[in-house]
């Protein structure tokens, strides 16, 4: 063989060594700690951010978007425990509409909207550029001497690679896993809102739109689920304890509220309505009357509807 050859080993032997490290060495190395956008159920990474259409998940992602740039309270009672900038990909909405959703978000708040959130309506795919301007924006973020924390991206749809359905797990893996890598890179946040399928599933994660390659390659799935008339927030992830939250759309002032774990909420509702149906019927009944009038689809079944958005929350 020539020399050619011999060298070109050479080169390929370091490459494949610079990208090794020992079990030694990984136990001395020190990274900076995880943070998390809103603690026990939004940490730091890529996010799929998951509903049916028009339940109100765009209406979700924003409001985080505003407790991150503006330092307040979101889903009630969580507060982020990071705040910087903010770049909010909205390819759904122009100026008209945004204007109207902040202002349904933002009534109680005295003099300018804040300043840390930024806006684009368009924006490039992906594979066109669009990735490496999300990551220019970071850098020229910091250069500004800012923090940038958190970044949606609403839809994954109208921002991913246009898939050819060819090879359908890698591209959609390849969707979500360039992202991640920026998220994991800069240790920030990014939010992918997506839409789940209209068919069900033994297991709520597997409705997410698309193959599974989505969802393997987010570090966090969070769902909002119509379940027997009411919202419940599922979340998973790699860095956080599986979650799942009674939420309430509240349809005046657009937000969204965390009633408590799902399960006692779905546990308390059932029981009050039980009690008041034997109170109002005065005397014993049979389980079917009481599955009737107390409106449980079966013994084990979730509340009643809660309110979802409605027009003006569009």
């Amino acid at each position: 063989m020539g020399s050619g050859s011999i060298e070109d080993d050479g080169a390929r032997q370091l490459q494949w060594k610079s990208r090794t490290f020992g079990a030694d060495a990984l136990q001395t190395e020190t990274f900076p700690p995880l943070t998390y956008l809103l603690p026990g159920l939004l940490p730091e990474g890529l996010c799929l951010l998951v509903s049916r259409p028009k339940l109100g998940k765009s209406w979700l992602a924003l409001d985080i978007a505003i407790a991150t740039a503006a330092g307040r309270f979101v889903l009630g009672m969580l507060k982020p425990q990071v705040t910087g900038e903010v770049l909010y990909l909205a390819f759904e909405d122009g100026k008209r509409r945004l204007q109207r959703r902040l202002t349904k978000l933002l009534p109680a708040f005295n003099g300018t909207w804040p300043s840390g959130l930024t806006f684009a309506c368009e924006w490039p795919r992906s594979d066109h550029g669009g990735l490496a301007d999300i990551e220019n924006w970071i850098k020229y973020t910091r250069e500004k001497s800012k923090h940038p924390c958190l970044i949606v991206v609403d839809t994954l749809a109208l921002f991913r690679k246009v898939a050819s359905g060819k090879q359908a797990y890698q591209e959609d893996y390849i969707a979500v896993a360039e992202l991640q890598k920026l998220a994991s890179k800069y240790n920030i946040t990014i939010i992918v809102v997506h839409h789940d399928r209209k068919s069900g599933a033994d297991d709520v994660f597997d409705t997410v739109s698309g193959t599974l390659g989505l969802t393997g390659a987010a570090d966090t799935i969070a769902i909002l689920k119509r379940e027997a008339g009411a919202v419940t927030f599922h979340v998973r992830g790699r860095d956080i304890e599986e979650a799942e939250k009674a939420l309430q759309f509240n349809k005046h002032t657009c937000r969204w509220t965390i009633l408590g774990e799902a399960i006692d909420v779905r546990r308390s509702d059932e029981r009050a309505r039980v009690l008041a149906a034997l109170q109002d019927a005065g005397e014993p009944l049979p389980v079917s009357q009481i599955i009737f009038l107390a409106n449980l689809v079966s013994r084990n079944a979730g509340p009643r509807r809660e309110a979802l958005p409605c027009q003006s929350c569009r």
